[in-house]
C-alpha cells in the first residue's frame, strides 16, 4: 500500500546508472527494506527476461540458418545417401571409400550356382525428341563376372541435342549389390540431327547378392534408364575451342630418357609408344566417329583407377561422347597407334569428382587405338 509514496531519484538514474539509490518518503525502516527488496527481484527478473530474450533469438537465428542450408542441401544430401546405401532404387558407388575396381572384381568368387536375370528398359523425358531403347531386353548373369550390354538412342529432331542419362534398379533392395564398370550416366551425351548411337555398360552383380536372406528367391532384376535434356547453350563457344586444340602441329620437349613429348595448344601431352614413323600416317578418325581402343588410367600418384587391359576387351564408344582430352588425342592416332597421355584438369573433369577420381585431377592414360568404326563427318 506504501508503493505509491516512494519513487527513483530519475536524474540519478539517468546520469549515473550503477545508481541504485532511491529516495523514499513517509517510509519506516523496515518498509523502506521491504521496498528495496521488492525492487531488487524485480530487478533480478527483469535482467533474466532480457537474457531469455537474447538466447531466444540466438537460437531461432540458427534455426532458421540450418532450415535454409537443409533446404538447399537436402536434394545432393539425399543422392548421397541413395548412392551410399542403394536407397531407392539407386546404384550403391561407395563414395566414402575407394570404388571396386576391376583387380577387386577379378579376385571375387562368382557364384554360377545363383544365374539372376536382368530386364532393361528405358524413357525420355516428354522434351527430349530421341528414341532410346535397350539393345536387348534381358541377359541372365552369374554374380561376380562381369556383363556388357548396350543401349542404343536416336537423335529423332534436325538439330543437335544433349542428354543426360539417370538410372534405377529394381527392387530397391538390390541396388547395394550392383555395380557399374563403365556407364554413360550422368554425362552428357551430344547427338547430331538423326545421328543414332550404342552406349555401352558394362556391370556385375556383387557375389553377396547370394547371401543375402532378404533376396532368398529375387532371381529378377530391371535396369531403367531415363534420358533428359540438357541445356546446350553453355555449349556454345566449346566447340570452337575444340577445333583449335586438334592441331597436328604439337610443339615436343624431351623427357629424361631423351624422349618426345608433344604438347597441343589446348595444354595436353602426349608421348609416342608405338612406331613414331608412321604415327598418324594413315586414316584418323574425327571428333563424330565411333571407335574402339584400350586404355589404362592413372591418377597422379600412380593408383590405376581403370583399364580395358584387365577387362580383356577394348571399349567402343563415340569419341565425342568421352573426355575432351580423348576426343582431341584420338583425332591425331590412326589404326595400332599406342600413346601414353597426360590430361591437365581442363580436359579431364575438371572440378566434379568421377568414381574414384578426385577432384582437379591431372590424369595419365595409355591410349591404344584399335579400331575405327566409322569416319562419318558431322554433315
Amino acid at each position: 500500500n506504501n508503493i505509491n509514496l516512494f519513487k527513483y531519484d530519475r536524474y540519478n538514474l539517468k546520469n549515473n546508472k550503477d545508481n541504485d539509490e532511491k529516495i523514499v518518503y513517509n517510509l519506516t525502516e523496515e518498509q523502506k527494506e521491504n521496498v528495496k527488496r521488492i525492487a531488487e527481484k524485480i530487478r533480478i527478473r527483469r535482467e533474466k527476461t532480457k537474457n531469455r530474450n537474447k538466447n531466444f533469438a540466438k537460437w531461432l537465428s540458427i534455426v532458421i540458418i540450418f532450415t535454409v542450408g537443409l533446404s538447399y542441401g537436402s536434394v545432393p544430401l539425399y543422392k548421397m545417401f541413395c548412392s551410399a546405401t542403394g536407397y531407392g532404387g539407386t546404384v550403391q558407388t561407395n563414395w566414402w571409400k575407394k570404388e571396386k575396381t576391376a583387380e577387386d572384381l577379378a579376385k571375387m568368387q562368382s557364384r554360377p550356382d545363383r544365374p539372376i536375370k536382368v530386364h532393361f528398359s528405358s524413357n525420355v523425358n516428354g522434351n527430349l525428341p530421341w528414341s532410346f531403347v535397350p539393345c536387348q531386353e534381358e541377359v541372365t548373369v552369374i554374380p561376380g563376372e562381369s556383363t556388357l550390354i548396350f543401349y542404343q538412342a536416336k537423335n529423332n529432331s534436325d538439330e543437335k541435342i544433349i542428354g543426360i542419362a539417370t538410372y534405377n534398379v529394381f527392387p530397391d533392395k538390390a541396388a547395394v549389390y550392383f555395380h557399374k564398370v563403365q556407364c554413360f550416366c550422368f554425362e552428357e551425351q551430344m547427338l547430331l540431327p538423326g545421328e543414332t548411337v550404342d552406349m555401352p555398360i558394362l556391370f556385375y552383380i556383387d557375389a553377396d547378392y547370394c547371401d543375402d536372406r532378404s533376396l532368398k528367391g529375387v532371381d529378377n532384376l530391371s535396369l531403367h534408364y531415363t534420358f533428359f535434356r540438357v541445356d546446350e547453350s553453355i555449349y556454345e563457344d566449346d566447340e570452337d575451342d575444340e577445333d583449335d586444340d586438334n592441331d597436328n602441329n604439337a610443339e615436343y620437349i624431351l623427357d629424361e630418357k631423351k624422349q618426345k613429348i608433344y604438347q597441343t595448344n589446348s595444354g595436353l601431352q602426349y608421348k609416342i609408344l608405338s612406331d613414331p614413323s608412321s604415327f598418324g600416317k594413315h586414316v584418323k578418325p574425327t571428333k563424330y566417329s565411333i571407335v574402339e581402343a584400350h586404355y589404362e588410367g592413372k591418377l597422379d600418384d600412380g593408383t590405376v583407377f581403370d583399364s580395358s587391359y584387365k577387362r580383356g576387351e577394348p571399349l567402343r564408344f563415340n569419341i565425342k561422347q568421352v573426355i575432351r582430352g580423348w576426343t582431341e588425342m584420338l583425332q591425331l592416332m590412326s589404326e595400332g597407334d599406342v600413346v601414353e597421355c597426360i590430361i591437365p584438369p581442363h580436359l579431364g573433369y575438371g572440378n566434379s569428382k568421377a568414381g574414384s577420381i578426385p577432384p582437379n585431377s591431372k590424369l595419365t592414360f595409355k591410349i591404344e587405338l584399335v579400331r575405327i568404326i566409322n569416319t562419318k563427318s558431322e554433315k
